[in-house]
């Protein structure tokens, strides 16, 4: 078996999540459950996630949508959705909205295990070729085990949300995030977070960037639109 994962099953079916949940176990891994998008978010911004694995027919924001958001906002995590829509329209949207693999209801644990490796070394290989690729000399590291940044001129810790938001941002497309891609990986939206905090929480990332050798335009507000990391970026 390859190394322990950390895995959340979103699955609002109780006793099914809890059989997932103890079969991946059994396998090492580091499992939770979480029963809908919502409580996704929640977990996701706590810990640092390798894949999930998701229902479609969840109570509020479904399984499409959420898969969608993830794929956008955290390109790096797998997706394995589990569901029991089996049509091939149903396969094709999950795969639209950036599944990695689409397995059904009821799935022979001995697959779920298989495809769950699969998965993994694909993703293991993937972070290979993005080191391979976008390190450089002079690039912002970014410490997953001790969530802080490491660069020319110092280390600066990070807070629980400044973490996330870097991760976001360093794995997006173009490193970039629209705002309501940056509220969505919060978790947040803009009466719970209102745009002057917001403002203030990524002014303080950007002198954390500075400070480690970044330079002043590390991160950079995109117009009535959003925001860019403009240094590069190696996550250890």
């Amino acid at each position: 078996m390859l190394e322990a994962l950390n895995i959340v099953v979103v699955e609002s079916y109780l006793p099914w999540q809890t059989h997932v949940i103890q079969a991946l176990r059994q396998q090492g891994h580091h499992v939770s459950g979480v029963d809908s998008a919502e409580a996704f978010d929640e977990e996701a911004q706590d810990h640092d996630l390798h894949m999930v694995i998701l229902d479609v027919n969840l109570p509020g924001e479904d399984g499409f949508s959420l898969a969608k958001r993830i794929h956008t906002v955290q390109p790096a995590l797998g997706i394995i959705m589990l569901t029991a829509r089996s049509e091939t329209a149903d396969k094709i949207t999950g795969y639209e909205c950036g599944a990695d693999m689409y397995l059904t209801k009821p799935v022979v644990f001995d697959e779920l295990h298989a495809a769950v490796n699969a998965l993994a070394r694909r993703l293991r290989m993937r972070n290979k070729m993005s080191a391979v690729f976008e390190y450089q000399p002079e690039a912002i590291e970014i410490h997953m085990g001790k969530r802080n940044i490491q660069g020319s001129q110092g280390t600066s810790d990070l807070t629980s949300t400044e973490f996330t938001l870097l991760m976001a941002l360093a794995r997006a497309k173009d490193k970039s995030l629209e705002l309501w891609q940056i509220y969505d990986v919060l978790g947040k939206d803009e009466q719970t977070l209102q745009k002057s905090a917001l403002e203030a929480q990524l002014y303080r990332l950007r002198k954390k960037l500075s400070a480690c050798g970044a330079g002043n335009q590390a991160l950079t507000a995109l117009r009535l639109k959003g925001y860019r990391l403009y240094c590069p970026i190696y996550i250890k």
